[in-house]
């Protein structure tokens, strides 16, 4: 690392400061990576120990973890607080953007097992690595990563077309970050085949997907626009990562797919939201009370995030405790429900419906139970279909909300009984690994009470998604 800095890359010795971990009741302080910085020409005076929240690294709860050590650049008086540098003044550890840390080595040497001890490894080594942005913007001298060469192509051909400036300051520039770091990571997400989900790494395009759309709408970009954005970063990308224009299309579709959907909740959510802060405010409060959070989460579809990011621009708290405690609560009562063979939570699987665009009256149409009429007794087979509805979706689709939505497609997207579509469907369900268990279930209810050939079946689960 530091071969690398100093001399490759010419940065400046004397403004390279080193931190290593203190120490604490569990694990020593780190003797030996101080011992070998100062072996390698870095003065006591630019090696400063932090605790375990800077420098212990873990991935997790659990797992291989170890103490680390990290080299800051000095950026200069002109980035920071004003004190003077030294061991009750301003150096790494201190909050302000003085000192940026731009490389870490990590000492992987325990394990981490659920009670919290550590035992060592049988194979130590180190993790390291740099931020190749912020190496860039110590560079090229500039201060944030958003004004480095390659934010700085893509923010300017977004104010081209959206009018907003960089420079303005305030919401127009935090917008334009939002857009230019969200529009390079929903592209590459989406063309390496992650789809909008409600968990794991689908968890993480959705809420991209949808701060990006936010943060659009609210400097006035008008309609859909996530399409563009993701073109925008094709163009300027696309002959380094060739796979990006190969799959545009398939970007295009999954973008705009999402955002066509969120847009149905953004506009409800923020009005909701606005006038909760509007009340939260004459009544002298500080705080988004949990119950409003939940309410804009569970019943609109309004991703609790997002109520934080725009309560803290009003100077306003959430409830967040409060509303970890509902969320907790609704998945008891979804468990006890489950537990009981005969429950389903019906409340959030329409919310989840309404946010996917199903009117009211479709979600009752085809969820409520239906009365056996007396005419129908000539018709057993039907009729058992009817019966046995409720059962596949309890059984088969309210395992997951995904799973529900997959079901819903059947009675929103119209059959495409071209083969080619079905073979174009049939490799990509391969591609996207598709859990059995919710094809096979999405793919009963369609072909048995829709309908649905099985080539037809295919085509729908690939447009949901």
């Amino acid at each position: 690392a530091w071969s690398l800095v100093t001399g490759a890359w010419q940065m400046d010795a004397d403004r390279v400061w080193i931190t290593v971990f203190a120490g604490d009741d569990q694990v020593p302080g780190d003797d030996e990576a101080r011992e070998l910085w100062l072996g390698a020409g870095v003065p006591a005076e630019r090696i400063v120990g932090l605790g375990r929240k800077d420098n212990f690294w873990q991935a997790g709860p659990t797992g291989p973890c170890g103490p680390c050590s990290e080299l800051y650049y000095d950026r200069g008086p002109e980035h920071g607080c004003g004190r003077a540098t030294g061991p009750d003044g301003c150096r790494p550890g201190c909050d302000c953007d003085r000192f940026l840390e731009f490389w870490n080595l990590v000492f992987m040497q325990y394990d981490q097992g659920e009670d919290g001890s550590l035992t060592p490894l049988p194979q130590q080594c180190v993790d390291t690595g740099a931020g190749v942005e912020r190496v860039a913007a110590l560079q090229q001298g500039v201060h944030s990563v958003y004004e480095t060469d390659g934010f700085k192509a893509i923010i300017a051909a977004i104010e081209e077309w959206t009018g907003a400036s960089y420079e303005a300051g305030g919401i127009q520039t935090k917008a334009l970050r939002v857009l230019a770091d969200h529009g390079r990571a929903m592209t590459f997400l989406a063309a390496d085949g992650v789809l909008p989900a409600n968990e794991s790494r689908g968890y993480i395009l959705r809420r991209v997907i949808r701060r990006a759309v936010s943060h659009g709408h609210r400097i006035g970009i008008e309609g859909m626009f996530l399409e563009r954005l993701a073109d925008l970063v094709v163009a300027q990308l696309g002959d380094v990562y060739p796979e990006l224009a190969a799959n545009r299309d398939e970007v295009a579709r999954i973008l705009s797919g999402e955002e066509e959907r969120f847009l149905r909740t953004l506009e409800t959510g923020t009005t909701l939201l606005d006038e909760c802060i509007a009340r939260v405010r004459a009544e002298g409060g500080a705080e988004i009370p949990a119950a409003d959070a939940f309410q804009l989460h569970d019943t609109y579809g309004f991703p609790f995030e997002l109520t934080q990011e725009l309560a803290a621009e009003q100077d306003l708290a959430v409830d967040e405790v409060g509303f970890a405690g509902l969320m907790e609560e609704q998945r008891q009562r979804a468990r006890s429900a489950a537990g009981k063979g005969g429950g389903v939570d019906m409340d959030r699987v329409a919310a989840f419906a309404r946010e996917a665009g199903f009117a009211d009256v479709d979600i009752i149409s085809h969820l409520t139970p239906k009365p056996k009429k007396a005419e129908k007794a000539a018709e057993p087979e039907k009729e058992k279909k009817e019966a046995t509805i409720g059962d596949d979706f309890e059984r088969g689709l309210l395992e997951s909300l995904h799973q529900f939505g997959i079901a819903l497609a059947f009675l929103k997207q119209p059959p495409q009984p071209d083969p080619r579509h079905d073979q174009a469907a049939a490799l990509k369900l391969r591609d996207l690994r598709i859990r059995d268990r919710s094809f096979h279930a999405a793919a009963r209810i369609g072909r048995r009470h829709f309908g649905f050939e099985r080539a037809q079946v295919r085509v729908v689960v690939l447009a949901f998604s």
